[in-house]
């Protein structure tokens, strides 16, 4: 119920429904229309309110907004009948006065266990109606259910209005004309709509058969017929077809669909005991998850079907979740409410001549001044409005494809057009995905560290084992699937693997059991048997932090080894083992974990992908802010960010931790570099020869160390201690922070309790490295991210999905072509993509925003001189009108939007809403120039001496009803149509974002056919006659002639225009900005 906030119960009154339809018949549909736009309107006119359970549809109203009235529904559960209703492709019950979601519920694991949960038919059946069928296939939507939906758009409708206006009027040849643009838009929409969701509704469809156990019989059925309580059996190589937690046997899956990785994940059965069920994942096999190896009577209970699947809220969520970023549709229909307001204004103004007109002349109709009105408010909002508006989407999409970049929310383009800070990952993102073993640093006899080694062949047996064994690494038909760090160690080990058994030195090695490695233990850890001896082991691979808490004999120089080599961006890992009695009881992981033998570091090299500095450099040139958030080690992760730049070398780096000093806990801030040199300091002179590759290189001088209270704390620069006095003041303005995901965590926390967000504020805008994040940390860190910029996350799936998730734009590197991890998916792993769409983001915000604005100024244009000429009872004709609209305004509006971005990042960011400066500054400032040049055109007309008054011919006398011979129309005609060529030239001139307009080659060609074409009705169509005119240009009235030198003046008018707008659009608007925003 967190998406409802509100549900109305109705029932449908039939007295009410009658007189609806009966508005509806006499309004042409209208009041239908209308009451479509508000669904509390619809069921005001429609039915009554009643209770809840006398009630025939509810009106439920969500927390974004929206309205929707849906039909009840009962159903049966334990024999009692409830009523709710389906919403948003779940089940909602009324039960103990509220509605909750439809959910089944295990109370305790021993039910889990159960084989006959499922008792009955009538039970199965009271199932089936109540969970509904098991699938997460999208329903296709009617081309008929979207075609109506664009009908009653209300810009569609508007349309529809123009439309059947312009009929009336005669204008019959560009009623057509946009009807036919309009039914085109429509198809377009409707090819989007289906192109968009196609993809994803193809990922979401998941029919097959499935084994399992009803009424204590083995069948086979189809999976949309599951119901909560059934028994499924597990089989190798099979795709998981609803959420069910395992009951009996261990299996190995894959979720890659879920989170883009194609590591193999162990899952353990659930314990058949009385506590409390709790859904976690190393029981929860989820729908489609595919199964790579399962034991041979492997059972799993279902717990969840249909869309309350992980699988379903994921798409619900990708389907159903608003953009509450963006208010562009909302402004634009701002816009047009603000242009009506305007239109009416302009025609009470031109209201007392008309009404002088029609007292003076008598062929002038009453309902002339109906029409007038009706032809200012269509002016006023632009017909093609809603096609211009989709195609810079449609164009960044389209590039997407061809870069193999896959976009499952279109709504996130323009949004990635903002971001100004982006959030990176470590391994797999910034670094290579495949990493290799660098070296081993063995313990030797008497405790001391040996020397680095690089050859593996020689390495110790039982360190083999550990990488052997010590991994989820599965092989099947000869391919083996794992982590990719897990196959390195594997390749090095030179072992072979068969399902559960590891060959290695030509001794096969049962793994009798894994502990699954967990972010709280950071390990992993193994039980094996040797065949050939019947020994066992435990054999644990882990963080050198946490293994070294299990290991009875630890070198002395342990800490300082293993931080050093991390200091340089390799990932070191520790192992250590004992033997174990030879008992047929599997031991506890607790025991397995305890008063262990340290065995070597594994050190392995994860390099820094070719184009991540590049990336970094090319971001960061833009004025976008990068931070680095990992589950890495502190020490690598720093190091990483020195070799990508996301630190520069200049850059004082210093890290905290949270250390607990007199049972009170306080920030251990430490510099890096000072770190560093305690540790080689510390390290003796047999183990500095592990190094002697790094210690080649150049140490910076250190510059302090840190430590103080976070309590006492209320200013981070004031309150750091410095050992270093000369370097206090550099310290306060180019400190750069490295946290911890726990030190974070306890800052959040400190500050939600007192409500004083200062202190982690000023954290926050100094860290750009947080290190020991997991995945809550991630999504927590964004999420407090979010309320101060646009952010992006990039990651390639697994631990960082709730991050992408919650980021402004999440962006997935990974090979899948679509999975639900992020809105964004590459399919070439490429740190190029995150520019890449940030650029299209920046080009499509911008393109919406040139169509808007061309649009809004071609309707001010066409209104103004409109108004104009109703001053004296004037008006172009309806050929004037064709011209103007169909030959120059939309072919205009469409080509301008093909103009390409630039392939670089520039350091400004568009404008996210239409009511900002910008906007405003470039319509009311082009307004006022083009108002400007078209009220001197009429004022230096009238006055001159061969002017004469509009003339309007009879049926004899032109043989058109209504043809009018007017100078103001003919020279108005001929100006306004170069301002629309000059102000799509102006309104395309945005060198942060877009490439010059000449750069788009159609709208170019277009442009200087236009030209050519104006330059000669202005200069060569002149005569001393209109009869076989097809624009009806009026150059003489009554004996009155036209003189070819106002032509003239017209084109040297026209020219100074162009001159004034594009002056304008290029320097005074930056100038209003800059002079707006200091007031500010």
């Amino acid at each position: 119920m967190q998406e409802i906030q509100m549900v109305v119960p109705y029932r449908q009154n039939i007295g009410k429904s009658i007189i609806f339809y009966l508005l509806c018949i006499f309004s042409f549909g209208l009041v239908y229309v209308v009451a479509t736009w508000h669904y509390k309107i619809w069921a005001i006119l429609r039915m009554s309110k009643c209770e809840i359970f006398a009630a025939e549809h509810f009106r439920i109203d969500s927390k974004d907004g929206t309205q929707v009235i849906v039909p009840s529904h009962h159903y049966m559960q334990k024999g009692l009948d409830y009523i709710g209703f389906n919403y948003r492709y779940q089940r909602f019950i009324y039960r103990e006065g509220r509605f909750e979601k439809i959910l089944f519920q295990l109370q305790n694991n021993k039910v889990a266990h159960q084989r006959d949960h499922l008792k009955s038919v009538e039970q199965l059946k009271d199932y089936q109606d109540l969970y509904g069928i098991n699938s997460t296939e999208i329903p296709r939507k009617p081309i008929l259910s979207i075609l109506i939906d664009e009908l009653m758009h209300p810009l569609f409708v508007v349309q529809l209005l123009q439309i059947f206006l312009w009929i009336y009027e005669e204008y019959t040849s560009y009623a057509i004309i946009l009807l036919l643009t309009s039914i085109i838009s429509m198809i377009d929409t409707l090819f989007e709509y289906r192109e968009s969701y196609r993809e994803i509704r193809l990922n979401s469809k998941l029919e097959h058969e499935v084994k399992i156990i009803r009424f204590g019989q083995k069948i086979t059925i189809h999976s949309r017929e599951l119901v909560p309580g059934d028994i499924i059996l597990i089989e190798p190589f099979q795709v998981i077809a609803c959420d069910c937690v395992l009951i009996e046997g261990t299996c190995i899956v894959q979720e890659q669909f879920l989170n883009g990785e194609q590591t193999p994940i162990t899952k353990s059965n659930l314990p058949d005991d009385d506590s409390a069920f709790v859904q976690k994942d190393g029981n929860m096999l989820y729908m489609s998850t595919f199964c790579l190896r399962a034991d041979e009577n492997c059972l799993a209970f279902v717990v969840s079907t249909g869309f309350n699947t992980k699988k379903g809220e994921l798409i619900r969520e990708v389907m159903l979740t608003p953009d509450y970023s963006f208010d562009f549709y909302d402004d634009s229909m701002r816009y047009l409410k603000y242009l009506s307001i305007v239109a009416i204004v302009g025609y009470l103004i031109a209201l007392p001549f008309k009404i002088y007109f029609l007292i003076t002349y008598p062929f002038i109709e009453a309902t002339d001044l109906i029409t007038d009105i009706l032809d200012l408010l269509a002016v006023c909002v632009p017909p093609t409005l809603p096609t211009t508006l989709q195609i810079g989407l449609s164009l960044a999409l389209k590039r997407f494809k061809k870069k193999k970049i896959y976009c499952f929310n279109p709504n996130k383009i323009n949004l990635a057009g903002v971001v100004s800070q982006v959030c990176f990952d470590k391994t797999g993102t910034l670094t290579e995905d495949e990493q290799r073993l660098y070296g081993v640093i063995e313990m030797n006899n008497q405790g001391q560290l040996n020397p680095l080694l690089k050859d593996f062949d020689n390495l110790n047996k039982i360190i083999r084992l550990v990488m052997a064994c010590c991994n989820n690494i599965v092989n099947e038909e000869e391919i083996i699937y794992g982590d990719h760090l897990d196959l390195a160690l594997f390749k090095n080990s030179s072992a072979k693997i068969f399902y559960r058994t590891v060959l290695l030195d030509g001794i096969n090695y049962d793994i009798v059991k894994t502990f699954e490695f967990t972010q709280e233990l950071q390990r992993i850890c193994c039980i094996i048997h040797n065949q050939q001896n019947h020994n066992k082991y435990s054999l644990v691979k882990g963080s050198p932090e946490k293994v070294r808490q299990i290991c009875e004999n630890i070198p002395e120089d342990y800490t300082s080894v293993f931080k050093y080599y991390s200091h340089h961006g390799f990932k070191v890992i520790a192992c250590a083992y004992k033997p174990l009695l030879q008992e047929d009881v599997i031991p506890t992981r607790e025991y397995s974990e305890s008063k262990l033998t340290f065995l070597c570091f594994l050190v392995l090299e994860n390099r820094v992908k070719d184009n991540a500095e590049q990336v970094i450099q090319q971001l960061k040139s833009a004025k976008i802010d990068i931070i680095l958030v990992t589950g890495d080690n502190v020490l690598t992760s720093m190091r990483v960010a020195r070799q990508t730049r996301v630190v520069e070398e200049n850059e004082q780096l210093v890290y905290g931790e949270l250390v607990e000093n007199n049972n009170e806990l306080q920030i251990d801030w430490k510099d890096m570099e000072q770190q560093f040199k305690e540790i080689e300091n510390q390290m003796h002179n047999d183990t500095r020869t592990l190094c002697v590759e790094i210690l080649q290189q150049k140490l910076p001088n250190s510059i302090s160390k840190f430590n103080f209270d976070a309590k006492s704390c209320e200013n981070l620069d004031n309150n750091i201690a410095v050992v270093n006095e000369e370097a206090q003041e550099q310290l306060q303005k180019s400190a750069t922070l490295a946290i911890t995901g726990k030190l974070f965590t306890y800052l959040m926390n400190q500050a939600k309790e007192n409500k004083d967000y200062k202190y982690i504020d000023q954290l926050i805008a100094k860290t750009k490295v947080y290190a020991k994040m997991r995945r809550e940390h991630k999504a927590e860190l964004i999420n407090y991210l979010k309320t101060k910029k646009q952010i992006v996350f990039c990651g390639d799936g697994g631990a960082d999905i709730q991050a992408m998730r919650t980021a402004d734009v999440g962006i997935s590197l990974t090979n899948t072509k679509l999975s639900l991890a992020a809105p964004f998916t590459s399919g070439q792993e490429d740190l190029s993509t995150v520019p890449i769409i940030l650029i299209e983001g920046r080009g499509a915000l911008t393109t919406s925003f040139q169509a808007f604005e061309y649009m809004t100024m071609c309707s001010l244009v066409q209104f103004l001189s409109c108004t104009i000429l109703y001053f004296q009872y004037s008006y172009m004709t309806n050929s004037q009108f064709l011209i103007l609209d169909l030959f120059v305004v939309l072919p205009l509006s469409i080509l301008m939007t093909y103009t390409n971005n630039l392939t670089k990042l520039t350091a400004e960011i568009p404008q996210r809403s239409l009511v900002s400066v910008e906007v405003l500054s470039i319509i009311l400032g082009q307004c006022f120039i083009q108002m400007t040049f078209q009220m001197l055109i009429y004022l230096i007309l009238i006055y001159q001496d061969w002017y004469k008054d509009p003339v309007t011919l009879s049926h004899q006398e032109y043989g058109e009803a209504g043809f009018m011979q007017s100078f103001e129309a003919t020279s108005l005609f001929l100006v306004t149509n170069f301002q629309y060529i000059m102000l799509s030239v102006s309104l395309s001139y945005d060198p942060r974002f877009k490439k010059p307009f000449y750069s788009n080659r159609p709208f170019t060609f277009y442009l200087i056919l236009l030209v050519i074409l104006q330059l000669y009705l202005l200069m060569f169509t002149y005569r001393d006659d209109t009869e076989d005119d097809y624009l009806n240009l009026t150059f003489k009235v009554k004996g009155y002639e036209m003189p070819q030198s106002w032509l003239m003046f017209l084109l040297g008018m026209i020219i100074l225009n162009s001159t004034l707008t594009h002056t304008y659009q290029i320097y005074g608007v930056p100038y209003v900005i800059i002079k707006m925003k200091n007031k500010l």
